[in-house]
């Protein structure tokens, strides 16, 4: 058993709220963990390991996951071929961000992960994946140079925020899945980097050698909620950054020429 749909990114552009939603959908079956991976991180371990993670998805219409890793190009160059060389009709969902306000909530996530420590404008400088991760016309290419366009969906994450019972229908037909279906509760915003706090070096090294050794996504959402919550009083709320309107500025003119191109590949212009 195999994936019919792959949520491929980008990174910090409303995966997680889009993967919650299709976990509601009764015809939806998303593996754990979320980001498995595999087409990256865990390819040494072979189609039949990657399987396994879709073992329980029982007669699930769609079954998916949310790898957000896969369009972090040059990073993992090879992604995009592998896929399409195990799974060559799947469908690929895609979530773009206003570019500038994606970077800056990727530069908070590493911040909060504990791995960034330079200022802001130094660390644009110095670290070509955050603009990098917000060219997102070159991401999707290297998709389309393997996939026909129309397994591709481009969606707007500030769309999917604003009204997603507009745009959850289109996701839903893409899909194959019934496009009736409203969620149940508010429209919602998971894994926003500025509500997040700085767990304690100590638990956040446990957590990453428990995901490395694969025993992390074995452990009961109850048990990940009662360590936060034991040690969330040590940790530090992930600071605010105001991007200077001249950097922001620089960025987009930076950002220009691929988001023409997105829009090209889009056929409506994404952020005008």
């Amino acid at each position: 058993m195999l994936p019919t749909f792959l949520l491929i990114g980008a990174m910090k552009s409303g995966t997680t709220t889009l993967q919650q939603y299709l976990m509601r959908h009764p015809q939806v079956f998303m593996c754990t963990p979320k980001e498995p991976n595999f087409f990256n991180d865990h390819w040494h371990r072979g189609v039949g390991w990657y399987e396994r993670l879709f073992a329980r998805s029982g007669t699930a219409i769609a079954r998916g996951e949310a790898s957000v890793r896969y369009t972090n190009f040059p990073a993992d160059p090879e992604c995009p071929a592998r896929i399409a060389s195990v799974v060559p009709e799947v469908r690929l969902l895609f979530l773009a961000r206003e570019p500038v306000e994606r970077i800056r909530s990727h530069y908070l996530h590493e911040v909060a992960a504990l791995r960034e420590h330079r200022p802001f404008a130094t660390a644009m400088a110095e670290n070509p994946i955050y603009l990098d991760y917000s060219r997102y016309a070159m991401q999707l290419q290297r998709y389309l140079d393997h996939f026909p366009r129309e397994q591709l969906l481009i969606l707007r994450a500030e769309e999917l925020f604003r009204t997603p019972l507009e745009v959850l229908p289109e996701v839903y037909r893409f899909l194959g899945i019934d496009p009736s279906l409203e969620p149940p509760g508010p429209p919602r915003r998971d894994n926003e980097t500025v509500s997040r706090f700085q767990l304690p070096v100590f638990v956040r090294q446990g957590i990453k050698l428990a995901i490395q050794a694969g025993v992390y996504r074995h452990v009961p959402q109850w048990a990940k909620e009662t360590v936060r919550a034991a040690t969330v009083w040590r940790a530090r709320p992930v600071p605010q950054v105001r991007i200077p309107p001249v950097l922001a500025a620089e960025l987009r003119s930076e950002l220009a020429a691929d988001l023409q191109m997105l829009d090209e590949i889009a056929g409506r212009p994404m952020f005008p």
